[in-house]
């Protein structure tokens, strides 16, 4: 038994990134200073040889929401865990309301895999793209 298993820490893998993130958006854009909205389609995979225990952030700023009042601009979704070559898809609405304005707004995603819980970040990975408002 080695030191670091009795304080529950784990030996990361060699492989740097064991995900593969897709996206898409539809429509390209939102109107600005209108109830609007996009749905945005989300593709994950598990590209290591191994389950993982894995959790998705989507953070969006203010001006967008995940509901028609926009009071809420972080959503997180745990998907327990995903068995090697495994794909989960899902779909997510960002929506722009009156206070919406006109520019590029920054969407970002953060997946991570964890160990033990959802307390224990192992890997992460981190994508960002950027949303018209016209």
């Amino acid at each position: 038994m080695a030191l670091m298993d009795l304080f529950g820490k784990k030996q990361a893998s060699g492989q740097s990134n064991p995900f593969d993130l897709q996206f898409s958006f539809h429509p390209l854009r939102i109107s600005a200073h209108k109830q609007d909205y996009i749905e945005l389609t989300i593709v994950l995979k598990n590209a290591s040889g191994e389950e993982q225990l894995t959790s998705f952030i989507v953070t969006v700023p203010h001006g967008l929401g995940f509901e028609q009042t926009g009071l809420s601009q972080e959503r997180e979704i745990r998907l327990s865990y995903l068995k090697p070559g495994e794909e989960k898809r899902f779909k997510i609405n960002v929506y722009g309301s009156q206070r919406t304005r006109p520019g590029d707004y920054a969407v970002k995603m953060h997946v991570a895999s964890h160990y033990r819980n959802y307390g224990y970040v192992l890997n992460e990975l981190r994508k960002s793209f950027s949303l018209r408002v016209v």
